[in-house]
């Protein structure tokens, strides 16, 4: 739950940790959530889609090649 991260990352030892803070500082002032960079979608849609293959069988062992192939093109076009 999130109360225990929160209590975690209020423990002194990992407050006070330089990396830690560097990192935090590093989110927290540069991060941009994935969602809102539209060209996400060129990942999220062809990685979720596979995943959906997979679990419906579609994806199999004999096919996995090409359609890994098939994710990696959608992945890298302007388009989906």
């Amino acid at each position: 739950p999130f109360h225990v991260i929160q209590s975690f990352w209020s423990e002194p030892d990992i407050a006070g940790d330089v990396l830690v803070k560097a990192q935090n500082d590093t989110f927290n002032k540069t991060s941009i959530l994935q969602p809102f960079v539209a060209a996400m979608n060129n990942c999220w849609i062809p990685v979720e889609n596979m995943g959906k293959g997979i679990r419906n069988g579609s994806i199999t062992a004999e096919n996995a090649g090409e359609q890994t192939e098939a994710m990696n093109r959608a992945m890298n076009s302007n388009g989906i």
